[in-house]
């Protein structure tokens, strides 16, 4: 009688790799997250600055964590010096129009974002460490 061998190995590994994937990605993607929501903070402050009755309104940018797993951050103005003013230079007011794109850093950083989580999720699925 003939028999076969199949070295099924590689597959087991990979079976390993994938079961372990879900904890690799829960410990990448808080990283991921930080580090977009100081580069938002950081682009809402450059677009911030420059205008000349507000010289002061780019340092009122801020961004904190609201979770413990580090998935969620609330990025925006305090409501301290010039920040008091955020909502009628964001959305402007009955006589004045809008002077600050309160939107455009995020949309700025969003294919980063997304390209960044989808490395992590690559990289934790295939076993490289994230």
């Amino acid at each position: 009688m003939t028999s076969i061998h199949f070295d099924t190995s590689e597959i087991n590994q990979l079976a390993v790799d994938f079961s372990r994937a879900p904890g690799r990605m829960q410990r990448a993607a808080p990283k991921v997250m930080h580090k977009t929501a100081f580069d938002i903070k950081t682009r809402m402050r450059r677009d911030a600055t420059g205008h000349r009755y507000l010289p002061k309104f780019a340092r009122e940018v801020n961004y904190e964590r609201i979770d413990t797993l580090g998935l969620h951050y609330e990025i925006g103005f305090d409501k301290a010096g010039q920040g008091k003013l955020a909502n009628i230079i964001v959305f402007g007011s009955i006589n004045n129009a809008p002077v600050y794109d309160f939107y455009g850093a995020l949309y700025a950083e969003t294919r980063t974002l997304a390209s960044k989580l989808a490395d992590a999720g690559h990289d934790s699925a295939l076993g490289v460490r994230a």
